[in-house]
């Protein structure tokens, strides 16, 4: 699955490129670009320590592990318009990612379990295709919205995955289930309605 550190999503690249150079802060960024792929691998290997069975992402339910991804990003990425420290930026990013990575692993992992084998391939480019097309809107939506207030892309992405997090209780929970490799399908005119029974029954017909 496409992996897009917060550093790719335009209104943080914006919003922290425009806190570092009011501060004059800009030694930072090379530190900021740095925290978002080691958050990565940090959290990559952290759910895979145990092995197949034992570990994090195979032991634990997926819906609760992407309920905290989304508040937990939501929280820290509200963080990055509360201060202009840049320690404390390169810490908020360092966690947001930790938070948004969790989101894109597990979510990948149920995007797998949930469709059928037939149909899988096409149900995960349906859903990458959707969520491009968020990417898209909000490169063009941004820009405007930083007009209005520069903190407005922050609280509108944090409301968002705050939005998403709200979803996923109506998400069924599959995590141990067997995988299944045909869509159920209903078998048409295999139930008999009561009646009909009863008048095959006076036919002599059963």
């Amino acid at each position: 699955m496409d992996i897009r550190p917060l550093l790719c999503i335009p209104g943080a690249v914006l919003l922290v490129d425009h806190l570092l150079q009011e501060y004059r802060s800009w030694r930072c960024r090379e530190s900021l670009h740095m925290a978002a792929p080691i958050a990565n691998i940090v959290v990559n290997v952290a759910l895979i320590i145990g092995g197949p069975g034992r570990c994090i992402v195979d032991s634990c339910p997926r819906v609760p592990l992407l309920q905290a991804g989304f508040i937990g990003f939501a929280f820290f990425i509200s963080l990055l318009a509360a201060t202009t420290n840049t320690c404390a930026l390169v810490g908020i990013v360092f966690m947001s990612q930790i938070f948004e990575q969790i989101i894109w692993s597990v979510g990948g992992v149920y995007l797998t379990e949930a469709f059928p084998t037939e149909v899988r391939a096409s149900g995960q480019g349906a859903v990458m295709a959707f969520g491009n097309c968020g990417a898209i809107a909000s490169a063009g939506l941004v820009g405007p919205l930083m007009e209005i207030w520069v903190y407005l892309p922050i609280v509108t992405m944090a409301s968002l995955l705050c939005a998403c997090c709200l979803a996923t209780f109506l998400m069924k929970e599959i995590s141990g289930e067997a995988l299944s490799d045909c869509v159920p399908a209903r078998s048409y005119g295999a139930v008999e309605t009561p009646g009909e029974s009863r008048a095959g029954d006076v036919h002599g017909l059963r």
